[in-house]
């Protein structure tokens, strides 16, 4: 008797389907604050605006995951202080797996990807209110301008995993950390 045995799924991205999926979301970013150039209503603008920074903070997020490693709690718990701009750039994760703290180095696409979102990251505070309670800043917001779900990144993967048209469709945020698991195996053998 003979067992057939599937193979297995791969369970990460390939450099071009991260570069498709990340690129869609760039477009999505540059494409919305070219469009608000001419002349409308302030709640389109408003609207325009809120849709820029929603898609500035999925790509940084997805960044994060995929050229950091970060695991979806670790980014979606990264806060302001969290990052470091200055020579030798790093994100401090706190709080990881086992309530480990640890400073990962941040690659160049990250950091731009992190300093495009900080740029456009007021928008979603809404206007009027301040810093979260406690004097804690959450780096990456929802809508109400709080700390973004994980269940907000799925749903906002699997729309972009959508949209991006990449074969690979049943992609899961774990995934985008495997590829930097991955990557980082197939470049130092």
């Amino acid at each position: 008797m003979r067992f057939h045995q599937k193979v297995p799924k791969r369970s990460y991205l390939t450099k071009r389907e991260a570069d498709i999926l990340l690129s869609t979301v760039g477009r999505q970013v540059t494409n919305e604050s070219k469009e608000g150039a001419g002349i409308s209503s302030d709640r389109e603008e408003q609207r325009r605006a809120l849709a820029v920074a929603l898609a500035a903070r999925d790509h940084a997020a997805f960044s994060a995951m995929v050229y950091a490693g970060l695991r979806i709690e670790e980014t979606t718990a990264l806060t302001l202080d969290d990052l470091s701009f200055v020579r030798g750039e790093e994100v401090r994760v706190a709080r990881g797996k086992g309530n480990k703290d640890r400073v990962v180095p941040m690659s160049p696409k990250l950091g731009r990807s992190l300093k495009r979102y900080l740029k456009v990251r007021d928008e979603l505070v809404p206007p009027g209110e301040g810093p979260l309670p406690g004097g804690v800043t959450h780096l990456f917001l929802n809508e109400k301008g709080t700390r973004v779900s994980e269940n907000t990144l799925r749903r906002r993967l699997y729309s972009w995993v959508r949209k991006s048209g990449i074969k690979k469709q049943d992609i899961k945020l774990h995934d985008l950390r495997r590829t930097f698991g991955t990557w980082f195996l197939q470049a130092n053998p």
